[in-house]
């Protein structure tokens, strides 16, 4: 299974992350390996909730990867409606 999420990773340059709490320690890693790899690999989160229920890996990759990482504080239905119209 995590063989498959990292080539699927590694297929892209951007990665959209929706409903995912950042708390399985084995998805984060291969999420960090994904997004230390090249400085041109983008982070798009969408939740609204993220200001108030952030734990400590995406508080610390947020904070260290600035303008790589966007968020996104509106419900999936919303920000996906925008995002791909």
């Amino acid at each position: 299974f995590f063989r498959r999420f990292e080539a699927e990773l590694n297929k892209t340059a951007n990665l959209t992350i929706v409903g995912y709490s950042f708390r399985d320690s084995h998805v984060n890693t291969y999420i960090a390996r994904w997004i230390n790899h090249s400085p041109d690999r983008l982070i798009t989160i969408v939740d609204p909730g993220f200001t108030t229920n952030r734990n400590e890996f995406a508080e610390t990759m947020f904070r260290r990867l600035g303008e790589r990482v966007t968020i996104i504080e509106k419900p999936a239905s919303t920000a996906l409606r925008e995002m791909y119209p």
